[in-house]
């Protein structure tokens, strides 16, 4: 091969690695450091009053803050754990725009900032009716993510939300749990389903079920389960304040009774103040008893939980201790709608005899001379 061959065949390798580049991580090699301050310039996180999240399966989530709270609008208003809120905010507000990777349009789709494609588009209100929409795509290296800002070319690489924490589920956005009671302070419990009635009572620290037979003894396994599913008890979702034909509460899959012994302090005693003052009472009194502080003392609460139709995402339920219909899981449903009494019976194991002693031989008769 000539020198001059030699020269071309260079020249062309080194296009080829350059078009290569380009393709894989265009413009980043040209603008992949550009200094730069906040992506959200003038961004206050405690003048946003809504955000809207989506995500790239079509899920839409808002979050409105009112009187200093945040709720959930298409979820009756319910409350929203505004520590959760306040994180992505600041997390928005620290996004820095220092690693420009791209300004061309034909990367939007491939780094998923596209207005059609995207990991997460967050939609930010602000009083004073200024929006912010800002696009997150596909991780980066370590804790990164591709930004973009909605109306600008410009993709950037920077450390801030994920959409991990941008999630378009409301189970990520309240306190999922429905009910909460200590089971050691459970002292009765009924279920009612399609196979029967079961009657649970505490008789010390021992529980028994009715409708045993003779040989039969509580299945504790199976007990223990379905009691701790209740007495933390985890919504997927809430879903209305007003009841429906659609939740199936007319005739319910499953009706639970649960009694709790739980602390109640007794209100105090209040005395009545006179009109007039008497002098002499307002002097300390060295030798007064000081009033006995009121003792707790635990009484005995009932709650009632049905549930109902098994909807789209989940099987409705509504608890006596809250004004809300929630979803829960089909799973968590189960434990309760399927459970018949074979569930909760079990006949004990026969005891396995022990080794037989061998017995002693019988003492010597003497013998009378």
């Amino acid at each position: 091969m000539s020198k001059t061959n030699k020269i071309l065949m260079a020249v062309l390798v080194l296009q080829a690695v350059l078009l290569a580049a380009r393709v894989l991580w265009p413009e980043s090699s040209e603008k992949g450091l550009a200094a730069g301050g906040a992506l959200v310039t003038a961004f206050n996180p405690a003048a946003v009053t809504q955000i809207t999240v989506e995500d790239n399966d079509g899920k839409k989530i808002l979050l409105k803050k009112v009187d200093d709270r945040w709720l959930l609008p298409d979820y009756a208003d319910y409350p929203v754990e505004s520590a959760r809120v306040t994180k992505l905010l600041d997390m928005v507000k620290q996004v820095r725009a220092d690693r420009l990777i791209t300004q061309s349009e034909t990367s939007f789709r491939r780094l998923q900032v596209s207005p059609d494609d995207f990991m997460r588009r967050l939609t930010i209100e602000q009083s004073g009716g200024e929006t912010i929409k800002l696009y997150l795509g596909k991780i980066g290296g370590g804790s990164t993510t591709h930004v973009r800002l909605d109306g600008q070319n410009q993709v950037y690489l920077a450390s801030g939300p994920t959409a991990q924490d941008a999630n378009a589920q409301p189970s990520s956005w309240i306190n999922t749990l429905y009910f909460s009671a200590s089971s050691t302070d459970v002292v009765g419990l009924t279920l009612q389903n399609a196979n029967g009635t079961f009657e649970f009572t505490k008789e010390g620290d021992a529980w028994t079920v009715s409708g045993l037979k003779e040989s039969e003894v509580l299945n504790q396994n199976n007990f223990t389960s379905m009691l701790t599913t209740l007495t933390s008890l985890r919504m997927t979702e809430p879903v209305s304040k007003e009841a429906s034909d659609d939740f199936g509460l007319d005739a319910p899959q499953a009706v639970i009774t649960l009694r709790v012994m739980e602390a109640e302090t007794p209100a105090a005693d209040a005395s009545p103040t006179p009109d007039t003052p008497n002098l002499l009472s307002l002097m300390p009194d060295s030798t007064a008893t000081p009033a006995p502080t009121a003792t707790p003392q635990k009484v005995e609460k009932e709650y009632t939980f049905q549930i109902g139709a098994a909807l789209t995402n989940g099987v409705v339920l509504k608890g006596s201790n809250s004004e809300y219909y929630v979803l829960v899981s089909r799973t968590t449903a189960e434990r309760f709608t399927t459970k018949t009494q074979a569930d909760f019976a079990t006949v004990p194991p026969t005891p396995t005899p022990g080794p037989t002693d061998t017995p002693e031989p019988p003492a010597a008769t003497p013998t009378s001379r």
